[in-house]
């Protein structure tokens, strides 16, 4: 393998990921991998100089513990490399637990050893969801206080001798990891979301062109919605020569068209009259949503302008999440 080769292979993320918050976690992790497999390699003589053994643990000696981090470095590395970053992220993390509980095993209670319990705090923290990071800060900070419980006898004679700071940094660091970390990745995801469902609706003009009739373009239209912007449900209600919403269309195999008589306190007419879009949710009364599915929770009702007048009301709903700001500009 040539050096541009092995150069392509240790620092590039060579599969195709299509987030671009991914293919930065990716290559992060990359680093991160190589960066670990390397300080085990050089700190390995000084741990063999060192004769260092754990009593009672799976490990018996230190050098073969450090041994493991090359080897789960190189699976890691393979995992991302093969697009199974999900994978290698929590095995990264727990890899982190497992040697941080190690260090506190096996050097006990003490105020650097704690340094090694916030690495895997800090890894959920910077790679997980908000969940995830509770439960490694859950599991981590038990671990540590009947750790200390038992080596000191009680956790008011730890905290008293000098582990209240140290437990008090790991509690500040989780939170703010928790609070704010998890945030903006949820952000972040939300933002690459938008400019993805931004780049299918701008594709959709240029279809409309080539499908001349109103059947296709409604059929087009509805199916973008479910496919592509990810709403739970959508369906179109046409506006007869009375001026009357008289007839809906769903997408289906037969792609449906049915009469349909709503009553007059619909949110669909609202829109209808309005010429403005209108929010429905379930705690609105049973008239206004009557349209709903079951398992609706909320909807949205946007009025289709042609010439000026209102040719038909667009009807989205969801099961479970409300309607933002992006989801409005976007339908």
């Amino acid at each position: 393998m040539t050096t541009e080769a092995l150069r392509r292979w240790f620092f590039t993320v060579l599969y195709d990921y299509q987030n671009p918050l991914d293919q930065r976690r990716a290559l992060a992790l990359i680093l991160f991998s190589v960066l670990a497999a390397v300080m085990a390699l050089v700190a390995l003589p000084f741990v063999i100089s060192a004769d260092i053994e754990f009593q009672g643990l799976v490990f018996q000696r230190a050098e073969f513990a450090l041994l493991t981090i090359p080897v789960l470095a190189a699976v890691v590395h393979f995992l991302v490399q093969t697009g199974r970053l999900r994978t290698a992220t929590l095995l990264t993390v727990a890899y982190g637990v497992l040697a941080a509980l190690l260090i506190v095993r096996a050097s006990g209670i003490m105020a650097p050893t704690l340094v090694s319990v916030l690495v895997p705090v800090v890894l959920a923290g910077l790679l997980l969801e908000r969940t995830e990071v509770i439960v490694t800060t859950v599991l981590m900070s038990i671990a540590t206080v009947v750790t200390a419980v038992v080596e000191v006898g009680t956790l008011v004679g730890a905290l008293s001798g000098g582990l209240a700071v140290p437990f008090a940094l790991l509690f500040l660091m989780s939170l703010l990891l928790i609070v704010f970390g998890a945030d903006v990745s949820r952000i972040a995801r939300q933002n690459i979301r938008d400019v993805e469902r931004f780049r299918a609706v701008s594709g959709l003009a240029g279809q409309i062109t080539r499908h001349v009739d109103e059947h296709s373009i409604y059929a087009r239209t509805l199916e973008l919605i479910r496919r592509d912007l990810g709403h739970s449900f959508a369906q179109v209600f046409l506006v007869d020569e009375q001026n009357q919403l008289t007839r809906r269309r769903r997408v289906g195999q037969d792609n449906i068209v049915s009469d349909i008589r709503l009553p007059q306190a619909s949110g669909l007419i609202e829109a209808q009259t309005s010429g403005r879009p209108v929010l429905i949710s379930y705690e609105d009364q049973t008239s206004r949503r009557s349209h709903f599915l079951p398992a609706s929770a909320y909807g949205i009702a946007i009025p289709v302008h042609v010439d000026g007048a209102v040719v038909a009301v667009l009807d989205v709903q969801n099961d479970e999440e409300p309607f933002l700001e992006s989801n409005l500009v976007l339908l």
